[in-house]
């Protein structure tokens, strides 16, 4: 007895139906993945500057004022400019609406962002500063935080990365303005020439804020200490 084969418009409707969800991931999976992204990037770009504008007063040399300018311009502050002044120079720019974080602002324009890192303990050997820097920033990870990522000159990251395979037992330390703040254990070698740096903040916000400032103090490093001497607000 043979059997009754369906019509043959209904079975090619089966199998294109079937395709269709087979092919569902294809759509989807990227969809998430962009959607994902666009919400970390928010995050860490962080609300508009719609606070007081304020004149943040440094000492220290001139020279620092532009480093200090782009820093606050890759922060997102409002019309940030520089001003000379006497023993220094002054930020006048438009802060975020968030007092908590704008009060943190002019304090983490402060920090030198000096990048440094050492093979083995004791700092022993110096193998990379700020001038093997070629970019800096901050990367969203899978468990609601981020670090900050920085990008070695490729031909010191190369011989570096076979060193570290060659000696699996020993360690890079990572020092930040001469404040250890990292270590990476030579079992995981860099990849794409990059040191990721753990945050040292445990809450989320917390570790989000530390490794973004991070990701600008070091991609700006300041030519010498400055000291924030006053914070006013201006019309």
């Amino acid at each position: 007895m043979s059997e009754t084969k369906p019509p043959l418009e209904s079975s090619r409707l089966r199998s294109r139906g079937g395709c269709l969800f087979l092919g569902l991931p294809l759509v989807l999976v990227p969809a998430i993945i962009l959607a994902y992204a666009g919400v970390w990037g928010l995050g860490l770009r962080g609300r508009p500057a719609e606070g007081d504008t304020v004149r943040v007063s440094y000492a220290g040399c001139p020279e620092a004022g532009a480093p200090v300018l782009a820093r606050v311009e890759q922060m997102g502050l409002g019309d940030p400019r520089i001003e000379e002044q006497e023993g220094g120079f002054a930020l006048i720019a438009r802060m975020p609406a968030d007092e908590r974080v704008a009060a943190q602002i002019p304090i983490t324009l402060t920090e030198r962002g000096k990048f440094e890192l050492y093979w083995g303990a004791e700092r022993a050997e110096r193998v990379a500063g700020p001038e093997d820097v070629v970019e800096v920033f901050p990367r969203m990870t899978g468990d609601a935080s981020a670090t900050s990522v920085v990008k070695l000159d490729p031909e010191l990251a190369g011989p570096l990365q076979r060193r570290q395979l060659e000696d699996p037992q020993a360690h890079l330390e990572v020092f930040v303005d001469d404040v250890h703040v990292d270590t990476l254990n030579n079992t995981s070698p860099l990849t794409e020439n990059e040191v990721d740096i753990e945050p040292m903040a445990e809450g989320a916000r917390d570790a989000i804020e530390e490794a973004a400032a991070r990701a600008v103090v070091l991609a700006n490093p300041l030519p010498c200490d400055i000291e924030h001497t006053g914070t006013e607000t201006v019309p």
